[in-house]
């Protein structure tokens, strides 16, 4: 038994010994880093939810969907939707064919999109 307590007793020495190196270790912050660190990533968060980083985030967002809307439908692969590959009614469709070729592609989708965002929102034009 006291065989079995002191090689307990000796894990724990290493354990501790351990500890006390890596603590060694670590960087040491003044009070004065320690408040530009904190500053830094307060400054890096209110930077990615300012009206512009908001926006550029939800048009990525859209160019993104918008291709994958397409590349889903598009059944002969070339790039844009007819109105049968689309699944939209008429209407619609033709209020997102941009240039009146028939064919939908992923950015006429995300210009609808913004533009009937915009509406919705009331932005200026």
């Amino acid at each position: 038994m006291s065989l079995l307590s002191s090689a307990n007793a000796i894990a724990g020495l290493l354990n501790g010994a351990t500890e006390l190196v890596n603590a060694w270790k670590q960087p040491k912050l003044s009070n004065e880093d320690f408040s530009k660190v904190l500053d830094f990533q307060l400054d890096t968060a209110r930077a990615a939810n300012t009206p512009e980083a908001l926006a550029a985030r939800e048009s990525a967002k859209i160019a993104e969907l918008s291709a994958k809307y397409v590349g889903l439908r598009d059944a002969n692969q070339d790039g844009a939707l007819t109105l049968n590959e689309s699944g939209l009614d008429a209407k619609h469709f033709v209020a997102m064919d941009a240039d009146g070729d028939g064919k939908v592609t992923a950015a006429e989708i995300a210009a609808f999109t913004h533009q009937k965002l915009s509406e919705f929102r009331g932005d200026a034009a």
